[in-house]
């Protein structure tokens, strides 16, 4: 299995477009305020998103029940229920399909884009890839569209979708089915041109959970990896909800004495999340801040004024085997 941690707004509840929802489904499901996954309770959300599903097959909406299946997808993975999220992810790409106004068109590449990611994720690359290309198909579409009508947000969401896609399809190669990976996706350090290139990273987990107490890095074929904390259990902790990110370094001695430009720190975001607004993070082409704490605050690219902060837990050198 490859373990995903898709970028927090590369996620459907912040690209998906829920405005065709009516509004005392929309409060209901509390979309008219900004996402906050601190707050977030799954069982309760998803609760609430069954009682809207019977609300709209009765009254035959297929609209909204298609963006209410794309927001149980996401909810779905988020709890790592797997096939659940994928029975919706589906259901929602069929419905939109259906529909023929632009916000349909765009909603759909993104149901398609997240269906694509389920499948890629449970190694069924064999529907996978097709996905993915059928959902870069309708981005682009959808990102011609906007790029010519009042539409920037989508214009941009549609570009960075595209390019994370993108960045996941090579490693189909590096993480053949039988192996357990987790993928992350790695930001530069600094921002210094006008779009914020994602890579997605794979990192073969069966090297990486031995308790630091047994480990000598200097015995074992590690050298690669420098842990960054002291007494953990294990280098990465892989329990349900745990969500990794990496920052690539470009500047020598950024973090550690003898940390490299090109050098991967691995993240582990605050769970529950801990959002921050552009005030505490900053606001000039630096995405991430150092605390003096020692965490990180990333500020996503997508979610202006948004960000949320993590822990550096490993060191990869650069080069080193992922």
């Amino acid at each position: 299995m490859r373990r995903i941690c898709a970028p927090p707004s590369l996620m459907p509840l912040q690209l998906a477009e829920f405005q065709d929802l009516p509004a005392t489904l929309r409060k209901m499901l509390a979309l008219d305020v900004p996402l906050n996954p601190k707050l977030l309770a799954f069982d309760e959300a998803l609760a609430t998103a069954e009682n809207a599903l019977t609300v709209v097959r009765n009254q035959r909406d297929r609209n909204s029940e298609a963006l209410i299946n794309l927001y149980c997808a996401d909810l779905f993975w988020r709890s790592e229920r797997w096939l659940e999220a994928l029975e919706m992810a589906d259901a929602a790409a069929g419905w939109f399909k259906l529909q023929s106004s632009p916000i349909a068109r765009y909603n759909e590449a993104i149901a398609v884009y997240f269906n694509g990611l389920l499948h890629f994720c449970l190694h069924a690359d064999a529907r996978a890839i097709p996905l993915f290309i059928e959902a870069q198909s309708k981005l682009e579409e959808s990102r011609q569209y906007w790029s010519v009508h009042t539409g920037r947000e989508y214009f941009e969401a549609c570009e960075m979708t595209s390019q994370w896609i993108a960045a996941l399809v090579p490693l189909r190669m590096k993480t053949p089915p039988g192996s357990y990976t987790l993928i992350i996706p790695v930001y530069p350090y600094h921002n210094r041109t006008p779009g914020v290139t994602i890579e997605a990273f794979a990192i073969a987990l069966d090297t990486l959970q031995t308790p630091v107490g047994l480990l000598d890095f200097n015995y074992l074929a590690m050298p690669d990896w420098i842990p960054l904390e002291i007494g953990k259990l294990s280098l990465l902790d892989l329990r349900p909800g745990t969500v990794y990110f990496g920052v690539r370094l470009d500047e020598d001695e950024t973090l550690l004495p003898d940390s490299k430009a090109g050098d991967i720190v691995i993240v582990e975001a605050l769970l529950p999340l801990a959002l921050a607004n552009d005030q505490a993070i900053g606001s000039g082409v630096q995405i991430f801040t150092r605390q003096t704490d020692g965490t990180f605050m990333l500020r996503e690219p997508q979610q202006h004024g948004q960000g949320f902060v993590g822990v550096p837990r490993l060191l990869l050198r650069h080069g080193g085997r992922g």
